[in-house]
């Protein structure tokens, strides 16, 4: 398990991962083709890997896999969007960030969010799968220091509380939501 850790955590970008890496490195897929500086939520990207280092960390207690799994919440949070939630994709390249609204950059750049993208997606178990991998972080995280766990705890509380928001007075929630 080390090792498929080991190697994962060497294939990704800002602790996020894809669905799909040729063997050279060279072609790299979500649902659709992605950059070397792109990330992938929609299952079975970043949350599920996320979730099989949580895994790997309860059944050998290595804190490696705790680290990697650390990563990936870390680069959930860079990836949530203003709307509460999260896009399938996360950009971390410094030049097409500013095309997101990522909730992480707003202090900073105090941007428009409405010139720039800004939908939660509900669909195929996206924010949801975030939202689960977040929590069941927070739960197997408790040894670390709190400020690692910050920047996943403010994400997971503003995620929740804009899902509620999202939600329909019937009860359901929309395949999309732009708050």
């Amino acid at each position: 398990l080390r090792k498929a850790t080991d190697y994962l955590v060497s294939l990704s970008t800002e602790g996020g991962y894809l669905w799909w890496y040729s063997a050279d490195l060279k072609q790299r897929r979500g649902e659709e083709v992605a950059t070397d500086t792109q990330i992938w939520v929609q299952p079975p990207g970043t949350p599920a890997v996320g979730q099989a280092f949580l895994c790997a960390y309860e059944a050998t207690k290595d804190e490696a896999h705790l680290r990697a799994a650390l990563g990936a919440a870390n680069a959930l949070a860079r990836g949530q969007l203003e709307s509460g939630g999260w896009s399938y994709v996360i950009e971390f390249d410094p030049k097409l960030r500013p095309q997101w609204a990522y909730h992480t950059d707003a202090a900073a750049t105090k941007p428009d969010f409405k010139s720039r993208k800004n939908t939660t997606t509900f669909d195929d178990n996206n924010t949801q799968s975030a939202l689960t991998f977040l929590m069941t972080f927070l739960d197997s995280a408790t040894n670390l220091p709190p400020e690692q766990l910050q920047p996943a705890r403010a994400a997971l509380d503003f995620g929740l509380n804009r899902m509620l928001d999202a939600q329909y007075p019937v009860g359901a929630w929309p395949q999309r939501f732009t708050g």
